[in-house]
């Protein structure tokens, strides 16, 4: 077991900061006249919480010239990701340059191409997928699984199952597998997902952990505690950053942090237990 240490408080401040600063952005533009709101979009010398609130705004007014400003942005390293996740691939102009996307030497975007194609549920798709899951390397191959399951996820599951019964695998790729199996219902890397959580080494302990617990949450998050009394440093931070991304526990880059954890994890736990017991009484 690993004494918790929270990480450098410059980090907290960072992030604390960054929360700060795109909350008075909102407030300063959420009544701005639509071309102020264009042209902050459009100014890559903005600041990034200038810009990501401008086409938040912008999105949530369905401006009239949102299907026209999206595609510009697809490549912006601040924006891209959001302009992807909003674009309507329905449009025949909008899917193909996604595909020429698919070949972007950066990974955030051609991974998120990729996922807005098999959400619109675009079977041309397929065959990258299928070259990615088979001969890819881990990012391809966990951006093919996603995309697969998006697809559909009857086929995923076959594929998967194949791949697990019949192929080599490292350690992190055969965990990912086991988690997006047990997503689509089979149970059969159950036991390696659990067997990792309590090595609680890394987070990867972690991820396997989450994996559980979105398939029975009272064992995952008996899991998570498991790892805050027994994990490695890396794998105590990394279950208090899962604490943060859920519930932005308020001392989560303090040495309150871990604890803080714990506590959030334990009351979550009556809930589920009372609804698995509801289930089984059913």
């Amino acid at each position: 077991m690993s004494e918790y240490m929270p990480p450098d408080p410059a980090v907290a401040e960072q992030v604390y900061r960054a929360e700060r600063e795109s909350e008075d952005q909102y407030r300063r533009l959420e009544h701005a006249p639509a071309g102020q709101l264009r042209g902050l979009v459009r100014d890559p010398a903005g600041s990034t919480a200038a810009r990501g609130n401008a086409l938040l705004i912008l999105l949530m007014r369905k401006d009239p010239m949102i299907p026209e400003l999206l595609p510009e942005l697809f490549e912006d390293p601040d924006l891209g990701h959001l302009a992807i996740r909003s674009c309507p691939v329905s449009d025949p102009r909008v899917s193909l340059r996604l595909r020429d996307l698919l070949n972007h030497p950066r990974d955030r975007v051609w991974s998120l191409a990729a996922f807005a194609l098999a959400r619109a549920k675009d079977e041309s798709l397929r065959p990258r997928l299928l070259e990615w899951f088979h001969r890819g390397d881990h990012g391809h191959r966990n951006v093919a699984i996603e995309g697969l399951i998006q697809l559909d996820d009857g086929r995923a599951a076959e594929i998967f199952r194949q791949s697990w019964d019949s192929e080599a695998l490292g350690e992190e790729d055969r965990l990912v597998l086991a988690a997006a199996l047990l997503r689509l219902g089979d149970t059969c890397g159950l036991a390696w997902l659990e067997a990792a959580a309590r090595k609680a080494e890394g987070s990867w302990s972690v991820f396997a952990a989450k994996s559980v617990a979105d398939h029975d949450a009272v064992r995952g998050l008996g899991l998570l505690l498991w790892i805050i009394d027994h994990g490695d440093l890396d794998a105590k931070r990394s279950v208090v950053s899962h604490g943060w991304n859920m519930a932005h526990l308020p001392h989560a880059f303090t040495a309150d942090g871990l604890q803080e954890t714990r506590l959030w994890i334990e009351q979550q736990l009556p809930r589920h237990e009372a609804g698995a017991g509801a289930n089984l009484s059913g």
